[in-house]
């Protein structure tokens, strides 16, 4: 209830003094006649009523299809005729109805006071305001600001309707008196046409070569104002106590622009760097408001056409959110979410924030940005906080500089997409690993084909069966080939292998025992030699090893005839 109460209490303020006007009215004034809707009717057909506040809000009261309505106890028809007969001079002068509403009172002070008015009661008043706001936009050369085109000089049919479409799309001080009216139940004058306001464009990193301080000739500096596309205006700089007046004056009237929000943070030491040059935050401000007075020169300055390099150089900062993204990030977004599904902590958040920061006043949107965002990043108008913080951060790594009091240094946004490119790198590392393993596996098939053609000629046995003891022997010897030159282990195997090779030859040769006998030790010898070779495959490889093989091959044969001869003689 307490959060509610937040929220509703500006309101609430608003109809008790609303109600205490009319209480006090009641008590010492006569009971106002009644007022049928016929004679306001009739009253709002003819001009200058018809253009008057109190017409315009009964044609805004009569419209269904405002979302939400204008509350109704502005809506009758006493607040109406009130309104009309507190209006300028030349609009109560011509209603009759002011005259018959004055004969019950004692004099026209006493009907004045005994009137409730709305807050704003001057219509000539709110008209000049408006075009006051609609002439700062000369020569921009943008969209004009809303409700310029249907309100002018020459003609200007609903002041008030004209006053608040430009206060909606671009609030420049004029709105004061329209925020008050909103506040006592019109608020859909204030926000009716509320939409999704254009991204500020792109911004690139400020130039890193410091910029000539050269000051130009005089002439150039009259030039380069009116004609910035000159090609004398290259080095011309706008005078930096220039710069610091329009910033003066900017800030002064619209506090809760972005771009002064910044500054503020600047001038505290809450942002440092880059982002608190005083041209890049007059480009920032003024590229969210160029119809803004204090934006003339800098939008005559820094046309598209223009080639002056101060321009260039100081660039407006990136992803920041314009007045009207900000505005529609904080109140179409965080302000208006479902509080139900929030925690208790976002809850509290979020009431204290939107109490102070609504639809009628705000004196800075950035910082319910931060607060509520930064701890609940789901909530709709996140979205603008965390682009804003991103485009910045990169921006913040080509230019000297931090904006970290307004955007952390690890936000919400980027933590999901980190993950994404650690499967990549755990992906790449075992295909480096594996081309490593075959380079010594592709060079046996390399040989290998020669093992099969061999066994036709008993010359290149000698040198094909290395590679058939070669790929046992070359999972370790390619390393320990070279120590690995003697022949002992080698030859302990070679000893044992013979017997289960010898025996079947044994068994074979009784059929054939005396004429087989030297046909057997041909057979024999080359199985006899397979094993010593195949033990000193390795070293056949080098040039250095081709000489014990023929060393070996002769003491193994001996070993075998004399094993023969035995079983003979058995």
């Amino acid at each position: 209830m307490a959060g509610r109460y937040m929220v509703l209490r500006p309101m609430l303020f608003s109809m008790i003094t609303l109600a205490i006007m009319i209480a006090t009215a009641v008590e010492s004034c006569p009971t106002p006649p009644a007022v049928l809707h016929s004679v306001i009717i009739a009253a709002c057909s003819t001009e200058p009523a018809r253009s008057a506040i109190g017409c315009s809000m009964y044609r805004f009261c009569g419209d269904g299809t405002l979302q939400p309505a204008i509350f109704p106890q502005l809506c009758t028809t006493w607040n109406i005729a009130s309104s009309l007969c507190n209006d300028d001079a030349n609009i109560v002068s011509s209603l009759a109805l002011c005259n018959q509403l004055r004969a019950p009172y004692t004099g026209d002070a006493q009907f004045r006071s005994c009137l409730p008015p709305y807050p704003i009661n001057s219509t000539s008043a709110i008209k000049a305001l408006h075009l006051h706001a609609c002439d700062e936009m000369e020569g921009y050369p943008g969209d004009p600001m809303a409700g310029c085109d249907t309100c002018t000089d020459v003609s200007c049919p609903d002041p008030l309707a004209s006053l608040s479409a430009g206060c909606i799309g671009m609030p420049m001080g004029q709105c004061e008196g329209l925020d008050a009216l909103c506040a006592l139940g019109a608020s859909v004058l204030c926000k009716k046409n509320l939409e999704d306001a254009p991204m500020r464009p792109p911004s690139p990193p400020p130039d890193q070569a410091p910029i000539s301080a050269m000051k130009p000739p005089a002439m150039t500096s009259a030039t380069c104002m009116t004609d910035s596309s000159s090609m004398l205006c290259t080095s011309y700089e706008y005078p930096l106590d220039n710069i610091t007046s329009d910033l003066a004056s900017l800030c002064t009237s619209m506090t809760y622009m972005p771009g002064c929000t910044i500054r503020a943070a600047c001038q505290a030491g809450n942002v440092t760097g880059d982002f608190c040059r005083p041209m890049t935050l007059l480009a920032t401000i003024c590229v969210d408001m160029p119809s803004m007075g204090g934006c003339k020169s800098y939008v005559a300055l820094c046309k598209n056409t223009s080639v002056v390099q101060q321009c260039r150089s100081f660039p407006a900062i990136p992803g920041l959110p314009t007045t009207a993204q900000a505005k529609l990030a904080v109140v179409a977004g965080l302000c208006a979410a479902n509080r139900t599904a929030m925690t208790l902590a976002v809850q509290n958040l979020t009431t204290v924030m939107c109490a102070a920061c609504n639809q009628l006043s705000c004196r800075d949107y950035l910082t319910p940005l931060r607060s509520i965002c930064s701890i609940s990043p789901g909530l709709n108008g996140c979205s603008t906080y965390y682009s804003w913080c991103q485009t910045s951060a990169a921006w913040e790594v080509a230019a000297a500089g931090s904006i970290s009091s307004f955007c952390k240094k690890e936000p919400p946004p980027p933590l999901p997409s980190s993950p994404r490119p650690s499967p990549p790198q755990l992906s790449t590392a075992p295909p480096t690993r594996s081309p490593l393993l075959p380079p010594p596996k592709s060079a046996p098939p390399t040989v290998s084909p020669p093992f099969k053609s061999s066994p036709p000629t008993a010359s290149p046995p000698a040198k094909t069966p290395a590679p058939t003891a070669s790929p046992p022997a070359k999972s370790s010897p390619p390393t320990a080939s070279p120590p690995t030159k003697t022949p002992a282990p080698t030859a302990s195997p070679p000893t044992k292998t013979p017997a289960p090779t010898a025996s079947p030859p044994a068994k074979s040769t009784p059929p054939t025992a005396s004429p087989p006998t030297k046909t057997p030790l041909p057979t024999a010898s080359p199985p006899a030699k397979l094993p010593p070779q195949s033990s000193k495959a390795p070293p056949l490889q080098p040039p250095k090893a081709s000489s014990p093989p023929p060393q070996n091959k002769t003491p193994s044969p001996p070993p075998q005839v004399k094993r023969l001869r035995l079983r003979h003689h058995y």
